[in-house]
């Protein structure tokens, strides 16, 4: 309708060589320009697509050879809560589907099965296209022994990521779509998921890419409990201070986003962790959960763009640890 309407104002505008034009023309030419300019600007604002609304009363994710089910906008992993120690890994910025990419990608899943971790978060940046995402998630999914949460960061189209997670679930990979399920419960420890960016001149994707806003961090905080301890899996950093911030870029910038501040002031939280950021340290760290936070990145995949990284992340009772994983070595 947008587009008859734009179509029908262009040509009305563009009638050529009339005759003078009477007051009553002019004015109608000049509401006609008005209103071009605000359909374009409405079409503006209705794009890129809001990727990390909270949906709830989805439909219960199925994944192969686990037991799920959820109450609201919460999947609880049954088999998963009774442990008495998780392993996470975590995992970004692979930026493509190059060879030496996917050898790094295969490099670092090894490394997670031998590291016995439970599930993988996937924070994004893997990729634009279908093709290119598919490959990155195959490497890293097909065949693997652990659950794999994704999430689309700052490169990838929002459908493509879409369709790569279900085409991979359909051929047996334990995947589920973190930008779909945003609040994962795994008995003493809630992870909850922030996929894509805030800046919509920075995706990769434009249009098609993943945005997030602050009404969407505001909208997430209403379903995360306030007693549980609560893990942060984010392809952005939020916005930090000082030299050892976690969202520290080239140049020593801090590249953090502070749209997502709000997330920070949940008491339950005890580690962020994300992406968007190379060359990544510390290289181990740990805390007691409750008391205090820390934000984490995971270094990128991208072979061609420095040291690979990827991070393990293990909680046993009140104790959180991580260390950085290298494909390099």
């Amino acid at each position: 309708m947008r587009a008859l309407l734009l179509a029908a104002l262009s040509t009305f505008l563009a009638c050529g060589d009339p005759p003078p034009p009477s007051d009553g023309q002019v004015e109608g030419a000049k509401l006609a320009t008005s209103l071009v300019q605000q359909l374009n600007s409405s079409l503006q604002l209705s794009a890129p697509f809001r990727c990390a609304r909270v949906q709830v009363n989805l439909a219960t994710p199925r994944v192969n050879g686990m037991s799920t089910s959820m109450t609201g906008a919460t999947v609880q992993f049954e088999e998963l809560a009774k442990k008495k120690s998780l392993r996470f890994g975590a995992i970004s910025d692979a930026r493509g589907s190059e060879e030496e990419t996917l050898a790094a990608v295969s490099t670092l899943r090894e490394s997670f099965v031998t590291e016995k971790v439970d599930l993988v978060l996937s924070l994004g940046g893997h990729g634009s296209s279908l093709a290119s995402i598919q490959a990155v998630l195959s490497a890293l999914t097909l065949d693997a022994p652990y659950l794999t949460i994704a999430i689309p960061g700052d490169r990838e189209s929002v459908s493509a990521h879409r369709e790569a997670v279900r085409e991979l679930a359909k051929s047996g990979a334990k995947i589920i779509d973190g930008a779909r399920y945003r609040v994962l419960s795994f008995g003493k420890v809630v992870v909850a998921t922030m996929p894509g960016i805030s800046k919509q001149a920075n995706l990769i994707e434009g249009d098609n890419g993943c945005l997030h806003t602050v009404a969407d961090v505001n909208q997430l905080l209403r379903y995360l409990p306030a007693d549980t301890s609560l893990l942060l899996a984010s392809y952005a950093p939020p916005r930090q201070e000082g030299p050892e911030g976690s969202d520290i870029g080239a140049g020593g910038i801090h590249t953090g986003e502070a749209a997502l501040a709000g997330l920070l002031q949940n008491k339950a939280l005890s580690l962020v962790v994300h992406g968007m950021v190379d060359n990544a340290t510390p290289s181990s760290g740990k805390l007691k959960l409750g008391q205090g936070m820390r934000s984490v990145a995971t270094g990128s995949a991208d072979p061609l763009e420095g040291r690979t990284s990827a991070l393990v992340i293990s909680i046993t009772g009140k104790k959180l640890a991580w260390k950085r994983l290298r494909a390099d070595r």
